[in-house]
């Protein structure tokens, strides 16, 4: 069986049974969905994506999670993996921050910034785009680069799509993850 169709069918599998467990702690996550413009996907051959938590009410993020994901094929796109809280996810923040690198570059061609809450019972889709119009663009921590302008990088989870549709079940919205990481403490 050829790679990505292990990867897919792996990535299917932990989506379905997440979303099996309605109402307990699994059955609450984010998708993140990396995606990049036909420039961008030339280019990309790795992503090194960093994900913090913050608990509800608290101002401190947690030391971030990271991990990577090669991008072997340039029409592999876009790119996924499944984000799930630790603990309680009522009001639990996630920032995360997806680094993408060129093969011969040190270092990050682009860097894209996302920030949402989990909403408990629920798998929300969390897009973040890599556009060629902010290759080397620096924004602040919390912001990221649209457009080649930086913006604010929170998004209401309120105004995520969900992953399963509405109900929390049915057919699958998108394609499956990657991989996947807690959000930390």
């Amino acid at each position: 069986m050829p790679r990505g169709t292990r990867r897919w069918l792996a990535g299917w599998l932990l989506l379905v049974l997440a979303a099996c467990g309605s109402g307990t702690p699994d059955s609450t996550g984010l998708l993140l969905e990396v995606d990049a413009d036909a420039a961008s996907r030339r280019r990309i051959r790795r992503l090194e994506v960093e994900v913090q938590g913050r608990a509800s009410g608290s101002a401190e993020w947690s030391v971030p999670s990271a991990f990577r994901i090669d991008v072997d094929d340039p029409l592999d796109w876009p790119r996924r993996a499944a984000i799930q809280p630790k603990g309680d996810p009522v009001g639990r923040g996630v920032r995360v921050v997806v680094r993408a690198y060129d093969p011969d570059a040190a270092a990050p061609l682009v860097v894209a910034r996302a920030a949402t809450t989990f909403l408990a019972g629920r798998w929300l889709l969390l897009s973040v785009r890599l556009e060629e119009a902010c290759h080397g663009v620096a924004c602040d921590a919390e912001q990221s680069c649209v457009e080649g302008a930086c913006r604010d990088a929170w998004r209401p989870a309120r105004e995520l799509p969900d992953v399963f549709g509405a109900s929390g079940g049915g057919s699958m919205a998108t394609a499956a993850p990657d991989g996947g990481v807690d959000a930390a403490d």
